[in-house]
């Protein structure tokens, strides 16, 4: 615990042979004569003290002892000319009942050797504030000083100097990639410290040469000199210093693979009193790696926060490239490539800037691994040969070890197979002599990769080896690459039984792995990032008996489907704020605020600044992410965080008029999958490639209404129904509700207009069965499972502008300009005749984002008629237009919908694109569609396209007379489609087919 603390002012002055004891800053009066040199001792007991001593105004010299927040400093000032002089303390890190002694020791007449002590001190404390800085220049100055100390230091007046000057010289060597002189200066420091039986410089030396070692692979050397560091740092209550051992000794336990008891290690360090920012961030930091590499990846991203907030408040740039080394791995794990290759760019650049050759190397290294993911070998292979050059000059063996594995993966892909093998071969022998076992690991896994199209028992041999000892280490992700290695080896040897087995496994670990990552975006991105995972599992079901195969391929597609919004829905609960701490309520609201200033910066930047500011923003919208997960698991203590990865299909859920449609894009072949009248049939359809060469034109030609190419279009539309429906008509006799789970490129046509019959008049499958769309099977139950509680009727929103001319707005992160649509109130009108009293109608400047906040949770039936963006960039930022007001931007976001708490169940958006997102595998399209579900709505009326206001509002107006004659909204809307469908100057489907029904959209 630290206290705040103000300056004091002593006032009596102190005199020779006082001592006093303070828990403060404070300004003491000395009394002094010219000519004598004076000595003080200020000696730290839990806190950390900087003195200067003034003449005046004059600062004569500054003491800021290195030892922490325990121990003594000798204050030596050789005193020529002034009678009174004053001596000012600055305390911080108080650490509770921690207090400081100051003892005027003497006062002698001035020798050399006052003068040689004073000399030696001030080129101390400039040569640490240069060694603090760390870039390349200062910390070349810094070794200058050193020297300088350690050479003109001798005697035994000046052995401290020489001893600290030889360790930090050391320590600017280490950072420089100068390992041997490095260890050479520590060796020397610690003769020293000996020599003066100083513990705390004992533990000290003892800890740097411990860190080098370890550094070197030497890790029984490392372990034995940093139990002695801990030895001697106990002994000297040192502390900060303890925390640093602990950590180095927690970095050793990581490298030989003890993940587990390097984290409680790292946890330990932590939990020690007296760490000032800088070991705090650092700690974090390593913590994070640790918890990366068991698959914590959630625990992992909020420790590298937590560093990262610490390093730019204190300007850490090494430790801020560490740490955004580390995090630039996270993001490659889930899959954001881009944003791993700036963040890995960012940490390399930063290495260079403060001369930092190692962690240059392990920038280099991780940025080949990314091209290695993304199949780019040839640049891969440059990469890893430029970190195996850096890495070996500083001597870093255990990152070259890595560097060698990754290296001759890249170099057996280029056909350099002889080379590829000594590469391997020496990546063995350094990872044994540095008892390095994850690389060996990772040695394991790379060259069985490496050997699997050339040498079959081999390649069986690796993955099985690495399986192994991943186990053993605890190693959960190196243990799924191996399983998905094995499972892909035996399906390739034709013993299906076996690749089932192994590829089961590796589902299993998967799901593991993910529940492990952050709730959101983040569990989606980790998802598709492993797709190949599920890809190969539904393939490996075609070794299967015939009637087992259908229900067990559905069940491992729905395994794979729509899984983050599973979890979302999971963790629904309708208590609102109840129960959730004040704290997280003000943090979601301060960051809403942060996104909207920033949304309004955007719109006056070039595009420079605009990289800049959009990076930030991204960052805000997955903190937004991470509270609004928070306020929904502390509303409802009981919920989940996830949903159960296995997945059963109900026996009771379907009437005999309805099937679902469920499609697996893949290559060679994709599935057609349908649930009808409690039995499950699957057909094999074209591959993804074929599919998407077909639905190119479509999308193209459906969008614009072109009357001459109806006949194309209808032509296209049954080519596409013959490839991907019609081989189950079969079994779809007597059916007349179709709910389809999309996948891939299907989202990009909706099946309400795929054509049956294109000779002469075409018949469009709306005009025969109703249609509506679902995520997934599993979030249809879910959502299905909701208890309506609403009790009030229609809320209507429509043309949230001014009237007038000059009424444009610009919506200002995407700069899209937006205009008055005077059919969207013509679309609203005649709402209050058909739902009477229930219907509440807002329109222009009235139309406010604040009344949907505050009426929406109370309507079961919503429909907002006004336009709608997609943001390219973040899908959080896509949102609707409603008008603003004193409380609001009028800017619904989609960051902001998933944080209502709405009980509608119909929404109806009748806007541009509003089916549209960003398509993640697995999700599916991840917008307002996943937003609102998660918000509380039970079904969804949405648009794949511009959509002309006019038509629309004829398409609503016969939605819901329909829907108040019957209130099914797959019905209602078939009825309107086919209405205006039926009218000549609409029949094209760009004026009927762009709305969809989405949910639980058949339940009445």
């Amino acid at each position: 615990m630290y206290l705040f603390l103000s300056v004091v002012l002593f006032q009596t002055p102190l005199t020779v042979g006082d001592q006093v004891t303070f828990s403060q800053s404070k300004e003491l009066q000395l009394e002094t004569q010219p000519g004598f040199a004076l000595s003080l001792v200020v000696d730290q007991q839990g806190c950390d003290v900087v003195s200067r001593l003034y003449a005046g105004d004059l600062v004569l010299g500054t003491w800021d002892s290195s030892r922490g927040l325990i121990g003594p400093e000798l204050i030596v000032y050789p005193n020529s000319d002034y009678r009174s002089l004053t001596l000012k303390t600055t305390v911080s890190q108080m650490r509770e009942n921690g207090v400081y002694h100051i003892e005027w020791r003497s006062s002698d007449p001035i020798n050399e050797t006052h003068l040689r002590h004073f000399e030696f001190s001030k080129k101390l404390v400039e040569a640490e504030a240069l060694h603090l800085v760390g870039d390349k220049t200062s910390l070349e100055q810094a070794m200058v000083l050193y020297t300088q100390i350690a050479q003109q230091a001798s005697g035994p007046d000046f052995l401290y100097f020489h001893a600290v000057a030889e360790n930090n010289l050391g320590h600017c060597l280490v950072l420089t990639g100068k390992f041997e002189e490095a260890e050479a200066h520590y060796q020397a420091g610690l003769l020293t410290f000996t020599e003066l039986k100083d513990d705390w410089g004992i533990g000290r030396a003892h800890n740097n040469i411990g860190e080098l070692a370890a550094q070197r692979g030497q890790m029984e050397q490392a372990l034995e000199h940093l139990t002695q560091a801990l030895s001697y740092r106990k002994k000297a209550r040192d502390d900060e210093g303890i925390a640093g051992t602990l950590n180095n000794i927690a970095i050793i336990y990581a490298r030989q693979g003890d993940y587990r008891k390097a984290m409680w290690q790292f946890k330990e360090a932590l939990a020690l009193p007296g760490l000032d920012d800088r070991l705090r961030a650092s700690f974090l930091a390593n913590l994070g790696f640790v918890q990366q590499a068991l698959g914590l990846l959630k625990e992992a991203s909020e420790a590298y926060r937590l560093a990262i907030q610490l390093q730019e408040g204190i300007q850490d740039q090494r430790g801020l490239a560490i740490t955004l080394n580390n995090l630039a791995a996270i993001y490659r794990q889930l899959g954001y490539w881009d944003r791993a290759f700036e963040t890995y760019t960012a940490a390399r650049d930063k290495f260079i800037l403060v001369g930092d050759r190692r962690g240059e190397g392990h920038a280099v290294l991780n940025l080949g691994i990314l091209y290695t993911q993304h199949g780019e070998w040839v640049l891969a292979e440059a990469m890893q040969a430029k970190a195996a050059k850096i890495l070996e000059e500083v001597g870093e063996r255990s990152a070259l070890v890595d560097v060698c594995a990754n290296w001759g993966q890249s170099l057996a892909q280029l056909g350099q197979i002889e080379a590829s093998t000594s590469t391997f071969a020496k990546a063995r022998v350094l990872a044994e002599e540095a008892d390095y076992l994850p690389g060996l690991c990772k040695i394991e896994l790379l060259e069985a990769k490496a050997r699997s199209t050339l040498d079959g028992p081999a390649a069986e041999s690796g993955f099985q080896k690495c399986l192994n000892r991943a186990r053993e280490l605890g190693l959960r992700a190196m243990e799924l690459e191996a399983l998905y290695g094995l499972a892909g080896f035996q399906l390739k040897q034709g013993a299906q039984s076996m690749a089932r087995e192994w590829s089961q496994q590796a589902v299993e670990m998967l799901d593991d792995l993910r529940i492990d990552v952050e709730l959101g975006s983040a569990r989606s991105h980790f998802l598709a990032n492993h797709s190949a995972v599920f890809d190969l599992a539904i393939h490996c079901l075609d070794g299967l008996p015939a009637e087992e195969r259908p229900l067990a391929r559905l069940c491992m597609v729905e395994r794979a489907k729509a899984r983050s919004l599973a979890d979302m829905l999971a963790s629904y609960r309708r208590e609102g704020l109840q129960g959730v701490p004040a704290s997280i309520v003000e943090e979601e609201q301060a960051l809403r605020d942060q996104i909207r200033i920033l949304q309004g910066r955007l719109i006056r930047q070039g595009p420079d600044q605009r990289a800049k500011l959009q990076a930030q923003m991204s960052n805000l919208l997955i903190d937004h992410e991470r509270v609004v997960g928070q306020i929904r698991h502390a509303s409802a203590p009981f919920s989940q965080t996830f949903a159960s990865p296995v997945f059963e299909l109900p026996t009771d859920f379907l009437n005999s008029q309805t099937a679902v449609i469920s499609y697996y894009l893949s290559e060679p072949q994709s599935y057609l999958l349908v649930w009808v009248d409690g039995r499950v049939h699957e057909f094999a359809i074209p591959g993804r490639q074929e599919i998407e060469t077909l639905i190119q034109p479509i999308t193209q030609m459906i969008t614009k209404p072109v009357e001459r190419q109806i006949p194309r279009l209808n032509a296209l539309l049954h080519q596409l129904y013959q490839m991907i429906l019609a081989p189950a008509q079969s079994e779809l006799t007597g059916v007349s509700e179709l709910v389809f789970a999309l996948d891939g490129c299907l989202f990009q046509v909706p099946p309400s207009c795929l054509v049956l019959d294109s000779e002469l008049e075409p018949q469009y499958l709306i005009e025969k069965v109703q249609v509506s769309i679902v995520p997934s099977i599993r979030s249809w139950l879910m959502i299905r499972q909701r208890p309506p509680v609403a009790t009030q009727g229609l809320l209507a929103f429509a043309n949230p502008f001014e009237a007038g001319p000059g009424t444009e707005r610009v919506v200002a992160h995407s700069r899209e300009r937006f205009g008055p649509l005077p059919f969207s109130e013509q679309e609203v009108a005649d709402l209050p005749a058909l739902y009477g009293k229930e219907a509440k109608i807002f329109s222009g400047p009235a139309a406010t984002e604040s009344v949907f906040y505050g009426q929406g949770p109370k309507n079961r039936i919503i429909h907002i008629a006004s336009h709608a963006w997609v943001d390219p960039s973040d899908v959080g930022l896509s949102g609707i237009l409603l008008a603003p007001d004193a409380d609001s931007d009028g800017l619904l976001q989609v960051y902001e919908i998933m944080g209502l708490n709405l009980d509608a169940e119909c929404i109806v958006l009748s806007a541009c694109n509003t089916a549209g997102g960003h398509e993640i595998w697995g999700e599916g399209i991840v917008g307002f569609s996943h937003a609102f579900f998660y918000a509380g709505a039970r079904s969804l009326l949405v648009s794949w396209w511009p959509v002309q206001d006019q038509a629309t509002a004829t398409l609503m107006h016969e939605f819901h007379r329909a829907y108040r004659l019957k209130p099914q909204i797959a019905q209602a809307l078939r009825t309107a489609c086919v209405k205006v469908r039926n009218q000549k100057e609409t029949r094209h489907p760009f004026f009927w087919a762009a709305f969809t029904a989405m949910g639980d959209a058949i339940h009445n």
